[in-house]
């Protein structure tokens, strides 16, 4: 059971916001198998503009991140995994936003683990 997390500028239309959040969700059922696709828990944060900071070049001289376009998700997910699945992970949020016209240098993405006994959700766990 993931847990994303999404802020963006409130700039951003809401069929766009919309879009991003099922893209998003797709990517991570695809990339992990053990998540399956009702699994879907999520936070999207709009914020005025100027609330979200970064550096413009953390991505290279050319092209420099958009300020108005700066996209930032925070996946919280159950375990350890490998190299490869969390840059499958990676990759496959950068081409679903692509998708919706989200640049990938405009998206910062962190990717967290921790263990099944961090997780609670109500009434679905025994309470041990």
């Amino acid at each position: 059971m993931p847990l994303v997390r999404i802020d963006l500028e409130d700039s951003i239309p809401l069929e766009v916001r919309r879009a991003i959040s099922r893209g998003v969700h797709s990517a991570v059922v695809d990339a992990l198998a053990e998540v399956p696709e009702e699994d879907d828990f999520q936070i999207m944060s709009v914020h005025a503009p100027g609330e979200l900071t970064f550096d413009p070049s953390y991505a290279g001289p050319a092209p420099p991140v958009r300020r108005e376009a700066v996209i930032y998700i925070e996946i919280l997910i159950d375990g350890p995994h490998d190299r490869e699945i969390k840059r499958a992970l990676y990759e496959n949020v950068a081409r679903e936003l692509d998708t919706v016209g989200i640049r990938r240098d405009d998206i910062f993405m962190a990717l967290l683990t921790n263990g099944p006994d961090d997780w609670w959700a109500g009434s679905s766990t025994d309470g041990s």
